[in-house]
């Protein structure tokens, strides 16, 4: 067999094995069931802001009217800050915490960690304690 023919032939079948499982998982997917939550459901607002997976499976979303824990069957609205974190629950960030719990960025209220059910303010500076928060990485 000339060169030519078996270098073709070679990424041909390495194009049909790489092909072929997505074509068929790409039909997989239209057995997926969708799944919307709104307000009704438990969502304090109807807007989400913010994303973030803890370790233990908790789904953690930040929306304009506070931080949400969704355990994959219900929302639950956490606790809102005490007055030393700020009474501005517009969540604009989150980054799940490797030791546990949820970084939160808010809008003009800094930065702030919810983490055992309790809310926790770093230190950081006072120019960051008014600021908005937009990014978590």
């Amino acid at each position: 067999m000339p060169r030519l023919s078996r270098y073709l032939l070679f990424w041909t079948v390495g194009f049909a094995l790489v092909a072929l499982p997505a074509v068929s998982s790409a039909q997989d997917s239209t057995n997926l069931a969708v799944q919307q939550w709104t307000v009704d459901d438990g969502l304090p607002q109807g807007s989400v802001t913010a994303i973030a997976q803890t370790d233990d499976g908790f789904l953690w979303l930040g929306t304009f009217g506070g931080l949400v824990r969704f355990d994959g069957v219900s929302l639950v609205t956490q606790p809102g800050a005490p007055t030393e974190i700020g009474t501005n629950f517009r969540v604009t960030a989150l980054l799940a915490a490797p030791e546990g719990g949820v970084w939160v960025g808010l809008q003009s209220g800094g930065l702030a960690r919810f983490a055992g059910g309790r809310w926790h303010r770093p230190e950081q500076p006072d120019s960051l304690k008014n600021a908005t928060v937009w990014t978590l990485s």
